[in-house]
């Protein structure tokens, strides 16, 4: 069975520990997540070996005793991050809203919200980017880009989740390009993750952290098209002591309006980078965020 289709009872299991957390209040949650994420980061897996790959590679400044112990909190993060998603898909949208504590930057958003000018959020694979959606999409109309996952059973339950809100799915393909673009032009709001590693068509390399990374070149196009929009990055920070989350908007590096291409995606990886330097653990470290590299550099992951 390949990686992209598990097997069944893979999938099955998956099912079971999403209804199992689901069933959770937010403190017990975190605090059996916290203890999986815990035993897993001991564990010698591939996802294990990819997140130590990228740590040594960011953060090559610190000491290996750092390094490990961000690997070890980044693992209890996301055991957390997992088990509060599960409540965050199948409870009712309050239920999680109300845990929100503070929104920082919040004059950002009513600024370029009121400025009549189209908004692209852009939300990195940063603590909670769920209930970041969640929050602005019971707010007002969004729409982002979806890819369906690999897990079809979790896949039903997560569109369902997130169909609870006014948030508009469109498809990864030129279709959703053009509903991008419509949605930015009509002064509405768009969510995109731009830390993917794009396909090798859809991508150009820029420093990300000091390293090569291939880098999605739809933001730097839509940003610097023929209309004016507003620029934030966003993300929800996961409070200690199951508290809840903070909402934090920042202003994206000036230079991402360039219309040099390299210098534009440089800019976005930096302010990408900014927002992870803030609370690094919380990062997802597990994807392989520099799978491609330039032609003759060698690959970095070894599994």
């Amino acid at each position: 069975m390949s990686e992209k289709t598990p097997s069944r009872a893979k999938r099955l299991a998956a099912l079971a520990f999403v209804r199992l957390f689901a069933l959770m209040p937010l403190w017990l949650a975190h605090a059996v997540g916290a203890a999986l994420g815990f035993v897993a980061s001991l564990l010698p897996t591939r996802e294990r070996a990819t997140a130590a790959t990228n740590i040594a590679l960011c953060f090559h400044d610190q000491d290996a005793a750092w390094q490990k112990r961000l690997l070890r909190h980044h693992y209890v993060e996301t055991g957390k991050a997992f088990a509060e998603t599960c409540g965050i898909w199948t409870r009712p949208g309050d239920t999680y809203l109300s845990k929100i504590r503070r929104v920082e930057g919040f004059e950002l958003l009513k600024a370029a919200r009121e400025s009549g000018d189209g908004v692209l959020l852009l939300v990195p694979h940063l603590g909670n980017w769920e209930i970041a959606a969640n929050w602005c999409t019971s707010r007002f109309p969004v729409t982002g880009l979806y890819r369906p996952g690999k897990y079809a059973e979790i896949d039903t339950i997560m569109r369902s989740g997130r169909e609870q809100y006014m948030g508009t799915a469109v498809p990864t393909d030129a279709s959703g390009v053009r509903a991008m673009v419509k949605t930015l032009a009509g002064g509405g709001t768009l969510f995109i993750l731009p830390d993917h590693e794009p396909d090798l068509t859809g991508g150009e390399f820029a420093p990300l952290f000091g390293v090569p990374a291939l880098t999605g070149t739809l933001t730097s196009k839509l940003v610097n098209g023929k209309r004016p929009i507003r620029t934030l990055l966003l993300y929800a920070k996961r409070l200690p002591w199951a508290e809840g989350w903070e909402l934090v908007f920042r202003e994206a590096d000036a230079k991402l309006r360039n219309e040099d291409l390299g210098e534009s995606l440089a800019a976005l990886n930096r302010s990408v980078e900014a927002l992870i330097r803030e609370c690094p653990e919380q990062y997802q470290w597990t994807y392989k965020r520099f799978k491609r590299r330039p032609k003759g550099m060698p690959k970095v992951y070894t599994r």
